[in-house]
């Protein structure tokens, strides 16, 4: 068992500490599987120890997922993390804020794939897909209902005449700089150019799937709002 030890001097970048859950999680599974074998008194000891075992593998999973999608800046190492951090304070550039997050997510799987000793090709893929949808699904569950998603979404024609009649709204530039600031939409010099990205697509079909965008959550409004557009030509 000592070939076998974490030494926590080693464990030097967050992301190393996936490995070592995931090491962890099949060490105690299987102590918890080895101890049920050897128990036969109380009868419900080796029970408790399999509903343990079987228990654990959610869990381990529920708690990945939280660390790649709501901590996942967190678990970048110093560097990366302080860039990040001088992201945040920065004016936001739409372009930077997309290349940044595609640069990120791709850092993530390299960093994944080597903690756990991944090197095919396929594993890599499987990877950025997972970490992929997990993004997108946090993102329907922050930006869905928003307005500015299902303008750009389902009416980009009539996009210019949105920017014009809403830019001196503070709930509108909020909503529009949301986006830009995860990457979901990209503009040059003002809104009118903004326009959805790969992502910010891919985010607002899966919004559309659920029955969450504004448009279908705000029938009424979305219908009297095409019609005060449409009046405006």
């Amino acid at each position: 068992m000592e070939n076998h030890q974490i030494v926590p001097d080693k464990v030097t970048k967050p992301i190393q500490l996936l490995a070592a859950w995931l090491v962890g999680l099949i060490l105690v599974n299987a102590s918890f599987l080895l101890a049920a074998q050897q128990i036969t008194h109380p009868s419900w000891g080796s029970a408790v120890l399999l509903i343990s075992a079987v228990a654990n593998v959610p869990i381990f999973i529920g708690a990945l997922f939280l660390l790649q999608t709501k901590f996942r800046p967190q678990m970048q190492e110093d560097s990366f993390y302080s860039k990040y951090l001088e992201f945040e304070k920065a004016p936001l550039r739409s372009e930077e804020a997309s290349d940044f997050l595609k640069s990120q997510m791709e850092k993530a799987v390299t960093e994944i794939v080597s903690a756990l000793g991944m090197g095919k090709e396929q594993d890599q893929a499987t990877v950025a897909e997972i970490l992929e949808k997990s993004s997108i699904e946090v993102f329907v569950y922050k930006h869905g209902t928003r307005r500015t998603l299902s303008e750009l979404f389902l009416c980009i024609e009539m996009w210019p005449r949105v920017v014009e009649k809403w830019q001196d709204n503070n709930s509108f530039i909020k909503s529009t700089d949301a986006l830009i600031e995860d990457g979901l939409i990209v503009k040059s010099e003002s809104y009118s150019s903004a326009r959805l990205t790969d992502v910010g697509r891919k985010v607002a079909e899966m919004a559309e799937s659920r029955g969450l965008l504004f448009s279908q959550k705000k029938k009424i409004r979305w219908k009297e709002t095409r019609e005060d557009l449409a009046q405006d030509d």
